[in-house]
């Protein structure tokens, strides 16, 4: 158990790991742990499935970590009162634990800030290791330093999030058709995708490139003023310092939504930064205002 133990916490969230522990702690009477670990396998995202599909062809009959949390639960409460709320409660603050103390100051010198843009899919499994990394660096710097973008797209099926400008941004620009895929100030970032206990290696790297680029220094600068009144948003921005001979040169003001609660179907349950509308158009605007 004790090596079983130091073992997750190089791997977070490792679900087989997690049902072994969570077994021994049922059988041990221990039963807040046990509610802990089942609960993560319950909460988290697609972590029961994968343990399902591990399952599958094993000819000892499994029985799942929502059967189990279930039963320890009502052990220990009596009812199955309260436990939606737990899990989501775990949902948001276990699945972050690998997150590192909060960023204030910059490196000394540098005044660049970082931009992850995120294309993604509600649908799309891979996706979840690359949102849930990113959302450990929007809780560990601040977004004057550090702003990811969520570009919703129909991949691999339906999702109520996509909407025409976001498929034009990946599609024309890009030229990418699959996702994940994520682009920090322009580069793209390769294997960013996997499964949630892939979500802790993704933010160490996520955050070793954030902080590569927050110490670098450039002369351009961006005056962006934003008023919001009857229903409507006026955006006046005025770029500095930009290459005055660079005739490729364009602004593209994204608006998006915060905090978006919706149970996807790679159980992915918050949803943040999720660009609604590009202003002015996917092709942005060019220096003399086309």
């Amino acid at each position: 158990r004790k090596l079983a133990a130091g073992i997750l916490k190089r791997i977070p969230h490792a679900p087989l790991l997690i049902m072994k522990l969570a077994d021994d702690a049922r059988v041990s009477k221990n039963l807040d742990e046990a509610i802990k670990l089942y609960g993560e396998l319950v909460a988290f995202p697609l972590q029961e499935k994968y343990l399902q599909q591990l399952w599958a062809d094993d000819p000892v009959q499994r029985i799942l970590p929502s059967v189990r949390l279930d039963e320890v639960w009502k052990e220990k409460h009596g009812n199955l009162e309260g436990i939606k709320d737990y899990l989501r409660k775990l949902y948001d603050e276990d699945m972050y634990d690998f997150v590192e103390s909060r960023v204030e100051d910059r490196p000394e010198g540098g005044n660049r800030n970082v931009l992850f843009e995120f294309f993604t899919g509600t649908r799309s499994n891979p996706c979840i290791a690359t949102d849930v990394a990113l959302s450990g660096i929007e809780k560990t710097y601040p977004q004057s330093m550090v702003v990811a973008l969520r570009y919703h797209m129909h991949i691999p099926g339906h999702d109520p999030l996509t909407n025409e400008e976001n498929e034009a941004r990946f599609h024309n620009f890009y030229r990418a058709n699959a996702t994940p895929q994520v682009v920090v100030n322009g580069r793209a970032v390769p294997d960013a995708g996997g499964s949630v206990p892939m979500a802790t290696a993704l933010y160490g790297s996520f955050k070793a490139i954030t902080n590569e680029v927050l110490a670098h220094k450039t002369d351009v600068a961006i005056d962006l003023k934003v008023t919001q009144q009857d229903g409507a948003v006026q955006v006046n921005a005025t770029v500095k310092e930009a290459d005055p001979e660079n005739k490729e040169l364009k602004l593209r003001v994204v608006l998006a939504e915060s905090n978006i609660e919706f149970d996807a179907a790679n159980g992915l349950r918050h949803h943040n930064m999720v660009v609604r509308k590009m202003l002015g158009g996917d092709r942005g605007t060019a220096r003399d205002g086309d």
